[in-house]
């Protein structure tokens, strides 16, 4: 995928052709042909187009055979002279061969009248008349760039649920743009729009609103599918699947206990496995992130452990023994940019080891076998001082809730609730209303246990009260 910082970003981008095909390529400031594309960008841009792969040196002897008269070569350096520097030559005739060559429309090479355009949102652009005219489309997404990074950020330490109308304002905005535009542009406007969808689908998911996280879900597969890009296409059936399985989980709710959606159980272990099937091989040149591959592996064993439950079938061992397939994959091919990071391994931390642990631990836990649950969980609390940020509150949020489960499990009533009553205190804090619910059904649990007539639970009752739902 391209979604890695563009030095380019912080201004706006230059795309040219009908519906801004092509590019972005920078303007030439000076000279005669001041206002076209960068000639020596739109020459090596199209070069490594070619399949199969053109090196410089490589396209140097298809150049000499073509213009000189003893057919020897060009040097490799002269023609990445002309990419790197813009010394493509004045002269017509070789500025044609060179588009010949290269499939270059002639008209990114001065062989057409220029006009100007600013693409606006809900503008429709003007059409280029064939090859006669080149229109240079100027859209500026610093905007969208900024906002989509601020609003993920946002989400992960505290709540982006304030927000949501300057998201939706945005989602459209995009959409827009991407409907009027074609090439580059499109996949420059899709890159963008596919963070927000991403964004939205977690954002509403954590509102419990997950008919609509679907929908988010739904259109980030759109348009990933719609750009051909696979690590894209893998981390948005992920993140679709991820929100199935919580809707699965915990969408219905009776008498303050949730019960069991199989059907969207079943949709996420499909998702999780297409997701999989994207890539030809594990370890190959194609392969997979590794990061997404360790949640893929272990979201779907915590998803099939769900349905055997439901279902009251012995759970199959190779459901359990998956996520130990996991653990090589563990911090491989780490990515810096939390913005990246976060488009290509599904989650902003990605898979660390501590995310390895409590990951397991779910699973484990989903699968009532709390003894093991809490020594995973209990490995993964040694390093989450050393993983997360203090600000991060809703992991810490998270681990919390999963020992309250983890305790439930054992019958140790008293420390469960008084876990479930810490998480629901961060859990108002940052406006959780889905983890609010999976307290909700500890509470539920817990008035059905010999401790129900506690202090401690009666306190957790009175909290949820006074809570959003």
């Amino acid at each position: 995928m391209t979604v890695a910082t563009d030095s380019r970003a912080s201004r706006t981008l230059y795309y040219w052709g009908e519906d801004g095909q092509y590019g972005p390529f920078d303007i030439q400031q000076e000279g005669e042909w001041s206002g076209w594309p960068d000639f020596g960008q739109v020459m090596r841009y199209f070069r490594k187009q070619v399949k199969p792969k053109l090196s410089a040196k490589a396209f140097g002897v298809l150049y000499g055979q073509a213009v000189n008269t003893d057919g020897s070569a060009i040097g490799e350096r002269w023609i990445l002279e002309m990419e790197l520097e813009n010394k493509v030559p004045v002269d017509i005739s070789k500025r044609k061969t060179i588009a010949r060559l290269l499939r270059i429309p002639p008209m990114l090479f001065g062989l057409a009248v220029l006009e100007d355009m600013t693409l606006e949102p809900h503008s429709q652009p003007q059409r280029a008349a064939g090859q006669t005219k080149l229109v240079r489309i100027s859209v500026d997404t610093t905007k969208y760039q900024n906002n989509v990074r601020n609003l993920w950020q946002l989400h992960d330490t505290g709540n982006a649920q304030g927000a949501l109308d300057q998201l939706k304002k945005d989602i459209q905005d995009l959409v827009g743009l991407e409907q009027q535009t074609k090439g580059d542009l499109r996949y420059h406007v899709q890159e963008i729009l596919f963070g927000y969808f991403l964004l939205a689908t977690h954002v509403v998911r954590d509102q419990r609103q997950f008919r609509l996280s679907g929908r988010y879900a739904n259109e980030a597969v759109r348009v990933a599918k719609g750009m051909q890009d696979s690590d894209l296409i893998a981390t948005a059936l992920f993140t679709r699947g991820w929100t199935l399985l919580e809707w699965g989980l915990y969408g219905v709710m009776e008498q303050g206990v949730f019960q069991v959606q199989q059907d969207k159980l079943e949709a996420a272990i499909h998702d999780f496995e297409e997701a999989m099937k994207v890539f030809p091989s594990r370890d190959g040149k194609d392969a997979m992130h590794p990061q997404l591959l360790g949640r893929l592996l272990t979201y779907k064993s915590r998803a099939q452990a769900a349905l055997a439950v439901s279902r009251r079938e012995r759970i199959p061992a190779s459901v359990l023994f998956t996520p130990d397939d996991a653990a090589d994959l563990v911090g491989r091919q780490d990515v810096d940019d939390l913005y990246t990071r976060t488009m290509i391994t599904g989650t902003r931390s990605g898979l660390h080891e501590q995310a390895y642990l409590s990951n397991r631990s779910t699973i484990f836990v989903t699968a009532k076998l709390p003894g093991q649950a809490l020594q995973e969980l209990n490995a993964s609390e040694r390093l989450t001082e050393k993983t997360y940020r203090r600000d991060e509150t809703r992991q810490f949020t998270w681990l919390d809730i999963l020992k309250a489960t983890i305790y439930m499990e054992l019958e140790e009533f008293e420390t469960a609730a008084d876990y479930a009553r810490r998480a629901l205190v961060a859990c108002q804090d940052i406006s959780s209303i889905t983890n609010t619910a999976i307290i909700t059904d500890i509470y539920g649990r817990l008035l059905q246990s010999p401790r129900k007539a506690s202090r401690d639970v009666q306190e957790l009752g009175d909290l949820l009260r006074k809570s959003p739902r």
